[in-house]
Order: structure tokens, then C-alpha cells, then sequence
């Protein structure tokens, strides 16, 4: 299903959302069923091919100060790197070959956060994941670099850091631990991250929506998480539409909205 050629700003993507309706992230920038790295380019290419629109991805840095995707904290499992992530430099990456979860090696190096801002950039959305050796400030400089501000999720896991990404990039949106409700937090900007209890979450609140996790589609409990969340993020992206719930006959409607939707913000 395509929606545009080129996307609108992320929260006019989810606010033109209809009811019932959620767009569908891939956890790690791709989906378990393709034997492809996570957090890599041929993962974003594949997501962007198949007209997917959100991608959770991973953002870690080395010692000398590169932003780049990856996930774990050390290199072994998914690529031929060894040792901490954190403790490699810059140009090790030139050296380190990327593997899929199932051990197939890749001939792709590790992705730069640049390189990544650059393939997606008008095509698809990215969640970004900080990792405890990146720097939010630089991270999010960076993304400023690339006017690609309404086109981002910044994730908090505490209340603390989401007021720090409040502080460095006001008008980014955030997924913010639900508990806390978005307490101190621009409201029109904040989603509530509620895990895998998105099904049994109030459907009341003043923020821009709900954030979920959900499994594969034959273990979903439908229409549960669609009554709650506006952003389903999955392992098994490809075995849910890029907007599950989004009829036909809403898609039009959908469109028009989105046509009509706010500026874009860098």
C-alpha cells in the first residue's frame, strides 16, 4: 500500500491516522523473516522498497566520537568485529563485515547514523534507539544537520532523558515511559511507550498517542492493540500491512489529510 511518494512530517502522519489504525515499525530496521543485518542499509532499503514507513533503529557511537547503527554492546553476534563496541574507533568500521541474526555474512559495513539519515531521508521514518555509549546532543545535532527533525522518534527510557531531548530538540517527537503520562513534556509532541501491555492501556489521553510492541501477526490479539497504539513497533514487520488497519476505503481520507497536514520542521 503506498500512502505518498514522499512522507509528511511524523506527527502528521500519526495524527491523520483513522481510528483503529497504527502504523508499523520494524524493530531494528528490518524484519526477522529476511535474512538481512539488523541496523543496516539493505534492511532500510528493503523496508523503503516495500513501502514500509517507520523503522526502530539502534544509534551507538565509537570512542572517537562516529555515530553509527548497531545494537549490542559488543561485536561478535552480528557482525565479524570483536571486543566492546564502544571501545572501537572510527576506522575499525571500514574493517567489520555485518552478519544477520542466523549468521549469514553481509558485504556491508557498518552504517553510519549520516549514511542512515541520508537513505531515509523523505522515505521513511526512524525511531531512534540511544545506546548507552551515544550522545543524545550529538545524535540529535545530526539530525539537525539533515532537516530531518519532523521525520524522527526520540526515544526516553526515564523521565529524566526525556526532559533532556525536550531541552535539546523541542520539537522532535518522543516516546516517553508511559507511566509517567508525558508529566513535564509538550504533549502535542510526546507518545507513551507501553510495551506489550499496549492492549490493556486507557484509550484517554492528551498526548499524540500510544506506543506498543506487538509479536508476529498469527499471535496478535486483534483489534486490541489497534483500539490503543498509533505506533506498533514489531520483530515480523512484513507480515503486517505498513498501516495495519488502514482500509481502502479510509485510505483516500487518509491521503487528503495528510496533503492538508502542518509544515515540515527541521
Amino acid at each position: 500500500m503506498t500512502v505518498n511518494s514522499e512522507i509528511s512530517s511524523i506527527k502528521t502522519a500519526i495524527a491523520c491516522l483513522p481510528e483503529e489504525s497504527a502504523l508499523i515499525a520494524a524493530h531494528r530496521g528490518v524484519s526477522e523473516n529476511w535474512d538481512l543485518p539488523e541496523n543496516s542499509a539493505s534492511g532500510l532499503q528493503r523496508l523503503i522498497d516495500e513501502n514500509y514507513l517507520v523503522a526502530e533503529v539502534d544509534v551507538a557511537s565509537t570512542k572517537d566520537g562516529t555515530l553509527f547503527l548497531f545494537h549490542d554492546g559488543v561485536w561478535e553476534d552480528t557482525s565479524t568485529g570483536q571486543g566492546p563496541v564502544a571501545a572501537s574507533m572510527a576506522a575499525d568500521l571500514d574493517k567489520i563485515l555485518l552478519k544477520s541474526r542466523k549468521g549469514t555474512l553481509a558485504s556491508e559495513r557498518p552504517l553510519t547514523l549520516d549514511d542512515a539519515l541520508h537513505l531515509a531521508k523523505d522515505k521513511l521514518y526512524l525511531e531512534i534507539d540511544f545506546k548507552s555509549s551515544a550522545s543524545e546532543t550529538e545524535v540529535v545535532q545530526a539530525i539537525k544537520e539533515k532537516e530531518m527533525g519532523d521525520q524522527v522518534i526520540l526515544i526516553a527510557y526515564t523521565s529524566e532523558q526525556a526532559a533532556k531531548l525536550q531541552a535539546l530538540a523541542p520539537n522532535m517527537v518522543l516516546s516517553a515511559p508511559g507511566q509517567d503520562e508525558g508529566r513535564g513534556l509538550n504533549s502535542e509532541n510526546t507518545l507513551l511507550w507501553m510495551g506489550r501491555d499496549i492492549s490493556g492501556v486507557s484509550n484517554s489521553t492528551n498526548t499524540l498517542g500510544h506506543i506498543g510492541m506487538i509479536g508476529r501477526a498469527s499471535e496478535t490479539a486483534r483489534p486490541g492493540p489497534l483500539r490503543k497504539g498509533k505506533l506498533l513497533v514489531t520483530d515480523f514487520p512484513d507480515e503486517f500491512p505498513p498501516i495495519l488497519g488502514l482500509t481502502d476505503e479510509k485510505l483516500e481520507t487518509y491521503k487528503s489529510c495528510l496533503a492538508a497536514g502542518e509544515p515540515r520542521e527541521s
